[in-house]
């Protein structure tokens, strides 16, 4: 059956879709204005790499020539791969001339939704999914799989976020957390639930309770309705927040009143994220950066990306926009 036919027959309507056939990615470049991902967050020079908020890790750009145009992006048999390595020799010093002086010792990549040209960010009522799994483990490790406000959205939500799938440190847990915060990073963040280990990361990682093999292929996705922000493994839901909910007691939290599902629901806009970095600075700081026991490539693979008008065995929500 064609996909358009499965989209039918379950009364769901596609709204973006990766498979990542052929063998090269679709991102944006002169020459092809209307690239499903582009290698730049917005705002940023198109043709430059730029450094990880925390500066332990340099997202490489294939389209910067002063970095050879490597690329930590790959498609083969219909498989994204994007890949953290250490700062390659070739490029150390371009690297470290772009990054104003400073080295930087792991490379890695975030591919951000062409929202420009391509499919513009998605609003209430979507729900975000995609089929991924982080093969190799090590300390350092920070691949993910998430949504946030594009830079052109309303300004008083330009800090909203949902992490549908993040992994710190080890391969044994992933953590799925609603970010509701101003443009600032001012506001309420919220660890909705874990798949694996807990979402506490401790220097001793608590072993996979459940048996799940995050090595493997798992669907992680995430539901954004007018009522509730619910997260889902495998097709099945997992956690979520809830209006009626008031966020009580979520991860051990104390209910404070804010309605994050409202917050949502209103005037705000979240487009795909795909990335693998390494070494974020609270890892460091916890003792569990990278070390001489880590891979010294890490990979993060993608079967595919989709995005829907409702989540699996979910009638369609009617929204006020």
């Amino acid at each position: 059956m064609s996909f358009d036919g499965f989209c039918k027959l379950n009364r769901r309507r596609v709204l973006f879709f990766d498979d990542f056939l052929g063998t090269t990615l679709d991102y944006w470049s002169p020459d092809n204005r209307h690239g499903k991902w582009k290698t730049y967050y917005e705002g940023l020079d198109p043709f430059s790499g730029h450094v990880q908020w925390d500066g332990n890790c340099w997202n490489l750009n294939p389209l910067d020539a002063r970095t050879l145009n490597r690329s930590p992006y790959s498609v083969s048999n219909s498989i994204l791969t994007i890949s953290a390595f250490r700062t390659p020799a070739d490029i150390a010093d371009a690297i470290t001339a772009e990054n104003g002086g400073t080295p930087v010792p792991w490379c890695g990549g975030a591919l951000i939704q062409n929202v420009e040209t391509g499919q513009p960010a998605f609003r209430v009522g979507s729900y975000f999914e995609a089929r991924v799994r982080a093969v190799e483990t090590g300390k350092g490790m920070h691949p993910a799989f998430w949504v946030n406000a594009p830079n052109n959205c309303l300004i008083s939500k330009g800090g909203a976020e949902v992490d549908i799938d993040e992994r710190f440190a080890t391969n044994q847990g992933s953590k799925q957390t609603v970010w509701a915060v101003d443009i600032g990073r001012k506001g309420h963040a919220y660890d909705v639930g874990s798949v694996g280990s807990s979402p506490a990361i401790s220097s001793d990682p608590t072993p996979n309770p459940a048996q799940i093999d995050l090595s493997q292929y798992h669907v992680f996705g995430f539901d954004w309705q007018e009522k509730w922000l619910r997260f889902y493994l495998d097709d099945q839901p997992i956690s979520h927040l809830a209006i009626a909910d008031n966020n009580a007691g979520f991860a051990g939290r104390p209910a404070d009143g804010f309605d994050a599902a409202g917050w949502f629901a209103e005037d705000a806009e979240l487009a795909l994220k795909c990335s693998y970095s390494m070494d974020p600075s609270f890892l460091v700081g916890m003792g569990l950066g990278s070390d001489t026991t880590t891979p010294s490539l890490l990979t993060y693979q993608v079967d595919w990306v989709k995005v829907w008008d409702c989540a699996p065995g979910v009638e369609r929500q009617t929204h006020s926009w």
